[in-house]
């Protein structure tokens, strides 16, 4: 498995030495959504593929060994909380206004019977890819999704969060601010936005300028009857180029 994704572009290889001179940076082709379905697809074919060990797909083992068992195999009973218990998590106070995670505040009716009253921190799961929910797990072991307060608020990364922390911090503001952090992300969207756009557009104008003067220069040859010069630059003799009568029309 390992070896197949060495095989990407982009690759940082087991180590240093191993890498050697190529910049993984500058051959990286996939985002992290391709690189998860790539992951996927590879993790199927490994499935369906003879194993050296085995002498049979894993798949088909699977099956084999499922049909020898006594009972049926058994299954999460929670699929949703089966996803959460492998999510990262802290342990936050519920406070009187809600639970505060990376400077973000986020609040349910469900938190109003702990808010202030509770003195254990609780398991708050979250997803980076989208901070715009977390998951709470109750004395009781449920779990609750608690979304941001203000329902207004888009859902952001935690790499887009991160980088406008960043940003306030080189701009001198140390002090956490809800209302800049997402100020400053979506300032930063736009700003990828226009890039993009920008990039885009001059691909494409590169690509129609050199299909337009590729299609020019192939196209480039002499017009019918038009004299060509001797390939040894003599003067042509315009005695010998043939003329036609032009018939005048009254």
């Amino acid at each position: 498995m390992m070896g197949a994704v060495h095989l990407l572009p982009g690759t940082t290889f087991s180590d240093i030495d191993e890498r050697g001179g190529y910049d993984s940076d500058a051959n990286a082709a996939m985002t992290l959504d391709e690189l998860e379905r790539w992951m996927a697809l590879e993790i199927t074919r490994y499935h369906a593929d003879r194993h050296g060990t085995l002498g049979i797909p894993p798949l088909a083992a699977w099956h084999e060994a499922a049909a020898r068992r006594v009972r049926p195999v058994r299954h999460p009973y929670d699929l949703a909380g089966f996803m959460v218990d492998f999510l990262p998590s802290v342990e936050r106070l519920v406070r009187r206004d809600g639970i505060h995670l990376f400077g973000l505040r986020y609040w349910d009716d469900v938190l109003s019977i702990w808010a202030g009253r509770l003195d254990r921190p609780l398991r708050v799961s979250y997803d980076p890819r989208d901070l715009s929910k977390v998951f709470v797990r109750a004395p009781d072991g449920m779990r609750w999704p608690v979304r941001f307060a203000d329902l207004r608020r888009p859902p952001i990364t935690l790499g887009e969060h991160r980088r406008a922390r960043t940003a306030l911090r080189e701009r001198g503001l140390a002090l956490v601010d809800e209302q800049l952090i997402f100020e400053t992300i979506e300032a930063q969207r736009v700003l990828v936005d226009e890039a993009t756009l920008r990039t885009k557009a001059a691909r494409q104008l590169a690509e129609k300028r050199e299909r337009a003067l590729g299609s020019a220069a192939s196209n480039k040859s002499p017009a019918p009857n038009e004299p060509k010069q001797a390939e040894d630059d003599r003067p042509i003799d315009w005695s010998k180029v043939p003329v036609y009568a032009v018939e005048e029309w009254s």
